[in-house]
């Protein structure tokens, strides 16, 4: 299974991603408060997904997002955010990320999107947002 790295400012937002990863059979190989703190875990850590608030204080999940793929652009990245616009999906996904989950989630659909980020290296970004957009259009 794969090595995790969880970067979210809220505590308890960080327990409960480790308990359904590892109930999973991940292993949670680093945390991170902060979008900085995010990018230096991951230096350290080299993990096979990285799962990322985009609302971070100090430095945003997206701006991190965007520097984690700049220096490795083959990284899988599942970001959460508790924004559902347009923008914030079309900004993550043109950044890398190979999935958004929005805030609340079912574990249903976090793990759904760390199986879609692990299991496929192929381009997925404009499939991805025709999903998101036809997701959104059903509420």
């Amino acid at each position: 299974m794969a090595k995790v790295l969880i970067a979210d400012d809220s505590e308890i937002m960080r327990k409960s991603l480790t308990v359904i990863l590892t109930e999973a059979g991940h292993t949670v190989a680093a945390e991170a408060v902060n979008g900085l703190q995010a990018c230096m875990e991951f230096e350290k850590s080299r993990p096979d997904l990285v799962i990322m608030d985009v609302d971070m204080p100090f430095f945003s999940g997206l701006d991190a997002l965007r520097t984690i793929m700049k220096r490795n652009p083959m990284t899988n990245v599942v970001m959460l955010s508790s924004q559902s616009c347009s923008s914030v999906i079309c900004e993550t996904i043109n950044a890398g990320a190979k999935a958004l989950v929005i805030k609340p989630f079912y574990v249903q659909e976090l793990m759904g999107a760390v199986n879609h980020a692990l299991q496929y290296e192929c381009d997925l970004k404009q499939a991805s947002i025709d999903n998101i957009y036809r997701t959104i259009e059903g509420f």
